[in-house]
């Protein structure tokens, strides 16, 4: 019996979580969002093309995500990943960032998932907080998505 291969497609869906942690207390869990560019940055790493997701940027900007959106509206810091690549784990893969003291201080509404030092392919974003980063804190973000 032949089958339609649409008929066994199924489509995936991400489930995006970020928890965000100032001096290593949680301060706040929230659903993140991939772009459209980061939906096809995953589809190019399971093609076992592309870059990595090296990087996590912080900034101020509060204009509401959007699958569009390719930057961040206003980046105040850039840091490389705890692991570059993530920690995959069954169905999830795991990003972790931290931004040290002095690093991305300022009022931060904005998180996103890079794979480049600068500029590079906004793979998800997120709008919240604000989250006041004073010069001596030290603010963790971990993104974990999730394929079902």
């Amino acid at each position: 019996m032949q089958q339609n291969a649409t008929s066994i497609v199924s489509p995936a869906r991400f489930c995006d979580t970020l928890r965000v942690y100032r001096n290593g207390v949680l301060i706040d869990q929230i659903d993140d969002r991939v772009t459209t560019a980061g939906f096809y940055w995953i589809i190019e790493r399971i093609k076992g093309q592309g870059n990595p997701a090296t990087h996590m940027a912080v900034g101020s900007g509060s204009t509401a995500a959007a699958l569009a959106d390719t930057a961040l509206v206003n980046e105040l810091g850039r840091v490389a990943l705890t692991t570059p690549g993530g920690v995959p784990s069954g169905d999830t893969i795991t990003f972790e960032a931290e931004f040290p003291a002095g690093v991305g201080t300022g009022t931060i509404n904005e998180i996103g998932l890079f794979d480049a030092a600068s500029g590079g392919t906004l793979i998800s974003r997120n709008v919240k907080g604000p989250y006041a980063k004073d010069v001596g804190d030290v603010l963790t973000f971990t993104l974990s998505i999730k394929v079902q």
